[in-house]
């Protein structure tokens, strides 16, 4: 990791190190955002058949993935 800050290298070895990381590799999403966006549906049940959805901030896209798969 030459020429990375120290800051960049702790960074990089948590997100290696990151159990939902990993999970959301193993899942084929995005990024592990979509594990949150999950555990919310899984307690409020926002997600239904037929519903309209609207992700503002869609990058990368985890969000909208779990939506689409939800809905």
């Amino acid at each position: 990791m030459k020429g990375k800050s120290a800051a960049d290298q702790r960074w990089l070895v948590r997100q290696i190190n990151d159990p939902f990381v990993k999970a959301a590799h193993a899942q084929n999403y995005r990024c592990r955002s979509a594990f949150k966006l999950i555990e919310i549906d899984d307690k409020y049940r926002l997600l239904k058949p037929g519903l309209s959805v609207v992700d503002c901030g869609a990058a990368p896209g985890a969000w909208s993935q779990v939506a689409v798969q939800r809905n």
